[in-house]
């Protein structure tokens, strides 16, 4: 029976090493990225660029930086472009959540009448404003899950 005990310590601490070593990988790689400079967060529960990134990669998906700036009607903040696999995620950062309600009140993200793999998909959470572009629904899951757990508990 004992030896049974060490066996099972022995597995969970290995599958600790493995999930420690793929969380080190993953921020390793978004290190290689451009940094882009982010609002600082007050409470630590505010979004970031650098966060929005770390948490997609650790979801298992490829996000590259393009460098480009974003802007959409009515959003009065600047956004920002990343590449996540063939789509594109414009990312817009409030200063908080009061703010990001206060404009994402005012914007029409309805979509067209018929629905459309084509269609942007919205995704806002705490001060975050992403709108997706993906004709893949499984990518556009994996980043609403992403991106919406922070501020559900998750």
């Amino acid at each position: 029976m004992r030896s049974r005990s060490t066996l099972l310590i022995a597995a969970a601490l290995a599958a600790c090493g493995s999930g420690a070593d793929a969380a080190h990988r993953g921020t390793r790689d978004t290190t290689a990225e451009p940094t882009v400079a982010t609002p600082s967060s007050k409470s630590g529960d505010e979004w970031t660029t650098n966060e929005v990134v770390k948490r997609l990669t650790e979801a298992g998906l490829v996000v590259t930086d393009s460098g480009e700036p974003a802007s959409h009607p009515g959003i009065r903040v600047q956004g920002h472009r990343l590449r996540i696999g063939d789509g594109e995620l414009e990312v817009y950062l409030y200063p908080d959540a009061a703010a990001r309600q206060r404009d994402a009140a005012k914007i029409d993200t309805t979509g067209p009448a018929l629905p459309s793999i084509y269609a942007p998909r919205w995704i806002m959470s705490g001060n975050l404003i992403a709108i997706l572009h993906t004709p893949h629904d499984r990518t556009a899951e994996r980043v609403e899950n992403t991106l919406t757990a922070r501020h559900e508990g998750g």
